[in-house]
């Protein structure tokens, strides 16, 4: 019987070993969050992913709110032809205009959408979107709630 318990506990953390995380479910490892800001005194409302409390953004949704509009913005290494937005099988293709940026190397891609788009009605409904830039994909970690908050402000 003294055999049973550490057998048990091997059997355990066999199985244990052998669980394979969701990789939707797992904590962004790269230190980057999404971060709500609401509108005030007439600004913006801005969704951002990237590193808290830095100018470390990977990507910016803004709009006015109740004006249905929404202004993505990224960089990129070089100007690319569209912006793709993914949100599980939702897929929009943005057109864009791009400038030098400013802070780094590269160009400052932006392209303007509506709450309506299906990539981002989709992402209020599951807080998931990837996006891709000339072949570049870039996955970012789900924030259903903040999503779902963004979008309902910029639709009013």
């Amino acid at each position: 019987m003294r055999c049973a318990v550490p057998l048990s506990l091997v059997a355990a953390l066999v199985l244990c070993a052998c669980a394979t995380p969701d990789p939707a479910a797992a904590p962004p490892s790269d230190g980057m969050a999404w971060r709500l800001t609401p509108a005030a005194d007439g600004d913006e409302a801005k969704l951002a992913y990237g590193v808290p409390d830095t100018d470390d953004v990977v990507l910016m949704l803004a709009c006015r709110p109740g004006s249905g509009a929404v202004q993505v913005t990224t960089t990129a290494p070089t100007a690319p032809a569209r912006l793709t937005l993914r949100s599980g099988s939702a897929v929009s293709s943005l057109p864009i205009q791009s400038e030098p940026a400013e802070i780094q190397s590269g160009v400052l891609v932006e392209a303007a959408t509506t709450v309506a788009d299906p990539a981002l009605a989709a992402f209020a409904r599951t807080g998931a979107l990837s996006f891709d830039l000339g072949g570049r994909a870039t996955a970012l970690a789900a924030a259903p709630d903040q999503a779902r908050r963004f979008v309902a402000t910029c639709a009013g």
